[in-house]
């Protein structure tokens, strides 16, 4: 899988169904996308440390969860004379509201292929689906339809011509790309990072960036870290405070929302305990760190980097 951006993650999956009608599912594909390979014989990995071919086993998971996953199906046969087009249908899990799911096997659940050990919190696995694009027609010609989730009902996008669907139509498509979000299967209980944020921008209001991670140190023992004020913001306020936009690259001369100035660049940032930063990460996902050498370096280097 590559990363394009930390809020959104491309995977393209094979269709491995042996006959044209075999039906297929979501979690099947990825289960083989993700499946251990043995590196043997010929295919042997070279390894760096005895310098030489060695036996392995090669294995992909996820190493960060993103906000929007979007996976592509390969329909498209190229291994013979001619290219044809794949037509077994594949179902998926649909959108559901949070609170409300009784059968949990109807969730698109990312948990078995991401290593959580690491994290101080587990975050959230589970997924909705908001988008869906079908082609009809085969390789020799065809067009290409998309659904989209909005306000809770599903919309037709064919062209110029928009209207109403159901759950039924979109189960029922043969889909190409998925577009799924991440959202927790309950409600998350957000009383605690309100009152965490609300605290920081109150204490960033009266002493300013420097002053306050002067504070932290002096208080924690230990070198603050950094966060974005724009987002403590939206956590304190939002219902839904989204990933952690932190950045580690600010060229003042850019033409877009980068602060413009080492004034701008500092009341950017908010400094928090490295504990709370964590905590922060693991439920909301984003980054990444800015350490408090970071945050000097640029603030001294005129912003270009980190």
């Amino acid at each position: 899988m590559s990363g394009l951006v930390r809020s959104l993650i491309t995977s393209t999956l094979g269709i491995f169904g042996n006959a044209e009608d075999e039906p297929l599912t979501l979690r099947e594909c990825l289960a083989a996308h993700c499946r251990d390979e043995a590196m043997t014989r010929s295919n042997k990995y070279e390894c760096p440390h005895c310098d030489g071919l060695q036996d392995a086993v090669k294995k992909l998971n996820l190493l960060e969860l993103p906000e929007y996953l979007v996976i592509n199906f390969k329909r498209w046969d190229h291994s013979n004379y001619w290219t044809r087009k794949i037509n077994n249908h594949v179902s998926f899990p649909l959108d559901w509201t949070s609170g409300s799911v009784e059968d949990t096997d109807e969730v698109l659940d990312l948990a078995e292929f991401f290593d959580t050990s690491d994290l101080p919190l587990p975050p959230t696995t589970t997924y909705t689906l908001t988008g869906l694009v079908t082609h009809r027609g085969s390789y020799f010609g065809g067009h290409y339809v998309s659904y989209v989730l909005k306000r809770g009902r599903w919309v037709l996008c064919n062209d110029s011509m928009l209207g109403l669907t159901t759950r039924e139509v979109i189960a029922s498509e043969q889909a190409y790309i998925l577009v799924y979000k991440r959202q927790a299967l309950s409600p998350p209980d957000r009383k605690w990072d309100k009152e965490k944020a609300s605290s920081y921008l109150a204490s960033l209001s009266q002493y300013g960036p420097d002053s306050l991670a002067k504070k932290i140190k002096e208080l924690t023992s230990s070198e603050p870290v950094f966060i974005s004020k724009n987002w403590l913001i939206k956590c304190a306020l939002a219902t839904d405070a989204g990933l952690i936009p932190n950045r580690t690259s600010y060229p003042f001369d850019a033409a877009d929302d980068s602060p413009s100035s080492v004034a701008e660049f500092k009341d950017y940032y908010c400094p928090i305990t490295l504990e709370d930063w964590e905590y922060f990460l693991a439920k909301y996902g984003g980054g990444p760190l800015v350490t408090m050498a970071d945050y000097l370096k640029c603030v001294t280097s005129g912003g270009h980097a980190l």
